[in-house]
C-alpha cells in the first residue's frame, strides 16, 4: 500500500494514467496495468481506505450501471464484475472513480 495523504480513489485513477494502465480480466497485467481493484490495492495507505473506497464505488457502480449483469447485490463484488465486464471502458472506469472520489472529499469533510 501506498504512503500519500490525497484520496485514495484520486490516486487509484492516477495509477491507472489515463486508462493506459487500466487492464481487464486479472488484477495485474503486462506492462504495470492493473485493474480497479489493484488500483486500489496499490494506492491505499490501509485497509480501511481499501474498504471505504470499495464500498463507495460499489455504491456508484450500481446507481450508474445498475442493468449490467452482475453488479447488482454485493458491492463488492461489483468491482470486479464491473471491471471486467465486455461492455466497460476507460470512460466508465474514470466516472465511477471520479464520483466516488468526489463523495469521499464529502465525507471527509463531515
Amino acid at each position: 500500500m501506498a504512503d500519500n495523504d490525497g484520496n485514495v480513489l484520486d490516486e487509484a485513477r492516477d495509477r491507472l494514467d489515463g486508462g493506459r494502465k487500466w487492464h481487464q480480466g486479472s488484477m495485474r497485467g503486462p506492462g504495470g496495468g492493473v485493474c480497479l481493484v489493484g488500483a486500489l490495492l496499490d494506492t491505499a495507505r490501509t485497509q480501511s481506505d481499501v474498504d471505504r473506497a470499495s464500498y463507495l464505488l460499489g455504491d456508484v457502480i450500481q446507481e450508474q450501471y445498475p442493468d449490467l449483469p452482475g453488479v447488482t447485490g454485493s458491492r463488492l463484488a461489483a468491482l470486479p464484475t464491473f471491471n471486467d465486464h465486455p461492455d466497460t471502458v476507460w470512460a466508465d472506469i474514470e466516472l465511477v472513480l471520479d464520483k466516488a472520489a468526489r463523495r469521499l472529499d464529502e465525507q471527509d469533510r463531515l
